[in-house]
């Protein structure tokens, strides 16, 4: 798997919503791979913080899955 299918699969990826085959070949591409792992971890990063201040601060933030959501339909450049 190179770095632009990883990266164009990470909102499914997320959400479990892949077939065991292709997560199990993300995992190991984000494994191998510590610019895409780097874009992973920032990207669930930015989801949680997002999230936490929707909840907590009364900010009007979509959710989490609307978020990730929103990933997956942006468009992407892998590294």
């Amino acid at each position: 798997m190179d770095c632009v299918e990883s990266i164009t699969l990470l909102s499914e990826y997320h959400e479990g919503a892949l077939d065991e085959p292709v997560s199990i070949e993300v995992r190991i591409h984000l494994r191998d791979c510590p610019p895409c792992a780097d874009v992973y971890n920032e990207l669930k990063e930015i989801v949680t913080k997002a999230v936490a201040l929707r909840e907590y601060q009364e900010i009007n933030f979509p959710d989490e899955n609307s978020l990730w959501l929103r990933m997956r339909l942006a468009e992407r450049e892998a590294h």
